[in-house]
């Protein structure tokens, strides 16, 4: 085979590699309902992926300002300040000022927010068993490497 019929093999198996992890992909994130986590659990109905992102901020990182948590999430005030107050509504976190620079608020978490970051990591760790459970245990150490691989390699946004 001359070198056009070589690329062209090699670009059809990178092409079948796509498709099969698309796929894989697919079917693996329906399976974990990612996109909708209340259905593993009561205790997160009605909580957004915004509000998780933002509990886990703050439970991470008790001190954080609102500015950071904008900065962070890369999303304006106005959204921010929506969010903010649902979970207000909700009982997951109250406004606090800041002890690190009382000019500006932070996030304290409720006893319910901490519930429900304890429930969310519950879940997490589920999931990742669940992904685990059909794969023996060199697999398993095999597709931890690869995976660890891709996340620390992967650029963000497709970029």
């Amino acid at each position: 085979m001359g070198k056009t019929g070589e690329s062209g093999a090699v670009n059809a198996l990178h092409d079948e590699h796509i498709y099969m992890t698309v796929k894989s992909l697919l079917t693996i994130l329906n399976k974990m309902r990612s996109d909708r986590l209340e259905t593993w659990s009561d205790k997160l109905k009605g909580i957004s992926k915004m509000e998780l992102h933002i509990l886990l901020l703050v439970q991470a990182q008790p001190d954080i300002v609102l500015g950071e948590i904008k900065d962070r999430l890369d999303v304006p005030n106005s959204t921010l300040t929506g969010v903010i107050d649902r979970m207000e509504k909700q009982g997951l976190a109250r406004r606090t000022i800041s002890p690190r620079d009382r000019r500006s608020y932070g996030l304290e978490l409720t006893e319910k927010g901490k519930e429900v970051r304890k429930e969310h990591d519950r879940i997490l760790l589920m999931l990742a068993s669940n992904m685990l459970d059909p794969l023996d245990d060199r697999e398993r150490t095999t597709f931890i490497r690869l995976l660890s691989k891709i996340a620390d390699n992967m650029h963000p946004g497709g970029e």
